[in-house]
């Protein structure tokens, strides 16, 4: 049987190729579009397949969770998912440092650090143990870029480039008092005081440390703006926790210095 233009079987035939296609393309896409203007993070998930496919399965599983969790649990899930979103660029760019975040390492190779970071979270997911993420904070200040590079912190850890984490014990709430002289400390909107667990004089970017290469830090002070998009933090050594007086910070030796990220 010869087919013309107008043939049913090759009109058929056209529309069975194109849904093809069309299924081909939707199953390769990410759950954004790759036409818009990317992120770097976003452009690599966009030239990769299964990246794309891993982006959205784990935007199909992600409303699955929610649905299936009670009231608390939710909430819980929504600020780890905005954490991890916020994370994934940062991690990738040098996964070497970030290491101890995780339960199974994750690749030096971006593309793979990523299909490594949304496989865990995937299975985090679909299995409802969804933890806290640690929140990734961009170094600010001149001392955060030369000491610390960028950081993850969470309740109880935080992770500075390169190194491994400081495991940190909440000791209490500070009162916002204009005590450190410091314009990003002193309009903080909340203070805490960590004492830092075990920890030794590790270096840090170009050799630096904390302290200095015979003073481990002992103490830590946080202080988040009111819209949590400014963090600056001061590292204390000294076996005894610093008063957050002025009298006091203006004379104690045990401040090593103070660090400010953005996000």
């Amino acid at each position: 049987m010869k087919l013309t233009p107008r043939s049913p079987l090759l009109l058929i035939a056209v529309a069975a190729m194109t849904l093809l296609s069309f299924t081909v393309r939707s199953a390769d896409n990410p759950s954004f579009d790759c036409k818009k203007k990317l992120n770097k993070v976003e452009g690599l998930i966009c030239s990769n397949p299964t990246l794309a496919q891993l982006d959205k399965t784990l935007a199909d599983t992600y409303p699955q969770t929610l649905n299936a969790a009670d009231q608390a649990s939710r909430a819980k899930i929504q600020a780890s998912q905005k954490q991890w979103l916020q994370a994934r660029a940062g991690i990738c760019i040098a996964p070497q440092s970030w290491q101890g975040l995780f339960k199974q390492p994750i690749s030096d190779n971006p593309q793979r650090c990523l299909q490594d970071l949304y496989s865990l979270r995937i299975d985090e997911l679909k299995h409802g143990k969804v933890d806290e993420f640690p929140v990734y904070w961009q170094a600010q200040s001149k001392t955060a870029y030369s000491i610390t590079g960028d950081i993850l912190l969470a309740n109880t850890s935080i992770l500075l480039a390169g190194a491994k984490p400081l495991h940190l014990s909440f000791v209490k709430r500070l009162d916002q008092t204009r005590a450190m002289g410091d314009g990003d400390f002193d309009s903080a909107d909340n203070l805490s005081l960590y004492k830092v667990e075990g920890a030794e004089a590790t270096p840090l970017i170009s050799g630096n440390y904390l302290c200095d290469e015979k003073t481990k830090p002992s103490f830590i002070v946080t202080a988040a703006s009111q819209d949590a998009k400014q963090l600056s933090i001061a590292v204390f050594s000294g076996a005894q926790a610093p008063e957050w007086k002025k009298s006091y910070l203006e004379n104690t030796l045990t401040l090593c210095g103070t660090y400010g990220y953005s996000r």
